[in-house]
């Protein structure tokens, strides 16, 4: 019986979905950085997920981070100067892990450390709450936005085989290129789960299928995820994340690889992403005890600077921008970096730092970085602030085949 069938053209267009190891994209650097909430990165990735060398895990979700918009002069070489006005992350405690001599993931923080930040993380919390940021958005007493923000992350390291956009899914816009992936979509990793929960079900229960898609092999790969982002439709607030893990592919994926550079560029991806603000000490030690200082002294003189403003019925706004600028200083001189995430130099100096807030005994409690397992879908919690585990907050998207779209 002729069903109409035509098994050779089905063939050819089989053969020219495979990934396409030509037609790359140069780059000047090894490792680029991806921010999955920019416009024109909203799209389908068919990725080589690069385990973490610290965890042991791909991804790694920092909720509640919250950050400062400090202000600082960088002098130039040829003697003239520029304003940069860099985001400083306060990263959630649990952020900050090494491996000890025995391999494990144990926190890198001394007690001293920790609660350096926790100072910084509560007064963050005031200078939000004095701007106003615990009102909507759209209320004009809310200041906060252009000071301080709370964002949720998630960070994974891998290589990009293929690239598509939204308007044209077939035909990839860029190829074969490393990446750390920065995403703020919370339903990210709910989207990863629920393709894992799809998988177990197809294979029986089983989940060492997963160890083809996650692991750190530089060739011979045998598996490998694609994920899909986008804005949700119809005025609603977030994203749509789709996933889907392919395993027992080899035969389509023996033109791609991943050389050692690109490797040794994907470590860590915390480190990666905190990019200049990561401490210089290296071996785990990712605490930048000066910038957070210096991000103390400079929100404490922020906050002063709000009260006395509110206090005196003058400008909030003109307040805290005249007070930026007596902070600012020259940094070290230099040639200014364009990416954003290894911007511009050393960590800012402040002048005329105020008193940093004394007797400080209940530092701001935050919720631990997940360390997330691909197979269990738990977050990895290394031991450190044993109280505060728990999964992660998903956002509860659904996942389907992004090639079915």
């Amino acid at each position: 019986m002729n069903t109409g069938f035509n098994v050779q053209d089905f063939l050819k267009t089989l053969e020219n979905s495979k990934p396409q190891a030509t037609n790359t994209v140069p780059r000047d650097r090894v490792l680029d950085r991806v921010y999955l909430n920019f416009p024109d990165n909203y799209g389908k990735y068919q990725i080589f997920p690069m385990n973490s060398t610290v965890t042991g895990f791909p991804f790694v979700q920092m909720a509640d981070t919250r950050e400062v918009k400090i202000s600082r002069k960088i002098n130039l070489n040829d003697g003239s100067t520029i304003t940069s006005e860099p985001w400083v992350k306060l990263l959630p405690e649990d952020a900050y892990v090494m491996l000890d001599q025995t391999g494990r993931v144990v926190s890198s923080l001394t007690g001293d450390e920790a609660q350096l930040l926790g100072t910084a993380r509560m007064l963050w919390e005031q200078l939000y709450g004095e701007l106003g940021g615990n009102l909507k958005m759209t209320d004009p007493a809310n200041k906060a936005k252009d000071w301080v923000r709370r964002r949720h992350y998630t960070v994974f390291n891998g290589k990009c085989l293929n690239q598509w956009s939204l308007s044209d899914p077939r035909n990839p816009t860029k190829q074969n290129f490393a990446a750390l992936f920065v995403c703020t979509a919370k339903g990210f990793l709910q989207a990863i789960y629920d393709n894992i929960e799809d998988g177990k079900i197809s294979h029986g229960g089983d989940v060492s299928w997963l160890d083809q898609v996650y692991n750190r092999d530089l060739d011979h790969r045998q598996g490998y995820l694609i994920f899909t982002i986008a804005m949700n439709q119809g005025g609603k607030v977030g994203y749509t994340v789709t996933a889907t893990h392919e395993s027992d592919k080899g035969q389509y994926l023996t033109n791609f690889g991943i050389t050692p550079e690109e490797a040794e560029a994907m470590q860590d991806p915390v480190e990666t992403f905190l990019g200049w603000q990561a401490g210089k000490e290296g071996g785990g030690r990712l605490f930048n005890r000066r910038l957070i200082q210096e991000t103390i002294d400079y929100m404490t003189q922020q906050l002063a600077a709000a009260r006395m403003a509110k206090s005196t019925g003058a400008s909030v706004e003109d307040a805290m921008k005249a007070t930026a600028a007596s902070a600012m200083v020259g940094s070290n001189t230099g040639a200014p970096q364009t990416d954003p995430m290894m911007a511009a130099g050393q960590a800012p100096t402040m002048t005329n730092p105020q008193a940093v807030m004394q007797n400080n005994t209940t530092p701001f409690q935050n919720p631990p970085v997940a360390q997330i397992d691909p197979v269990s879908q738990t977050p990895v919690n290394p031991g450190m602030n044993p109280g505060f585990g728990g999964q992660p907050q998903f956002a509860g998207f659904g996942s389907n085949n992004p090639f079915g779209q």
